[in-house]
């Protein structure tokens, strides 16, 4: 049981605001859970992902275990033949993380090789959350009702490439 909306709604819907506030660029979107996949490639057609955000559903990701650094590492392999300085990865998240000394290694690991990591806690605030993004040298806000969250996380989001992630 989940409250209502559930968590995935409304990050599904965020993540569909999130694509109206982008000005440009590639974008990808990679979900995680005990694995990580590449939902869309990283492209310039904000449609592919305004297309496949609908249709996503946690029966889709096997296990129930959460490794988030999956996540961050699918998103570097996607970013990597573009370039990671300069990138910004939004990670959508309820919070869960079975290994956040992992996840936060992975997010130090971007952030050093000039990836910028900003965090949207669906859950609500997240110390967890909340050092990550810093680590990640990008912003953390709360889910919204309004695009206040999104104009926080999305502030040094003219880069040329994003990636939005989501657990």
């Amino acid at each position: 049981r989940d409250v209502r909306p559930s968590r995935l709604t409304r990050a599904r819907h965020k993540l569909l605001d999130a694509l109206d506030h982008t000005s440009g660029g590639s974008v990808a979107l990679v979900v995680v859970r005990e694995e990580a996949f590449a939902v869309t490639p990283l492209t310039d057609d904000a449609g592919v992902l305004r297309e496949a955000i609908p249709l996503l559903e946690t029966r889709l990701m096997p296990g129930r275990a959460v490794f988030p650094a999956r996540g961050f590492q699918e998103a570097r392999r996607l970013l990597e033949p573009v370039g990671l300085h300069g990138a910004h990865i939004v990670f959508v998240s309820d919070g869960s993380d079975d290994d956040p000394s992992a996840t936060l290694e992975a997010v130090r690991a971007l952030a050093g090789d000039g990836a910028q990591v900003s965090v949207l806690g669906v859950a609500g605030a997240s110390e967890p959350l909340e050092t990550l993004a810093r680590s990640g040298g990008g912003a953390f806000a709360a889910l919204t009702i309004d695009d206040a969250d999104l104009t926080r996380v999305l502030a040094g989001a003219d880069a040329a490439s994003a990636t939005l992630g989501a657990t």
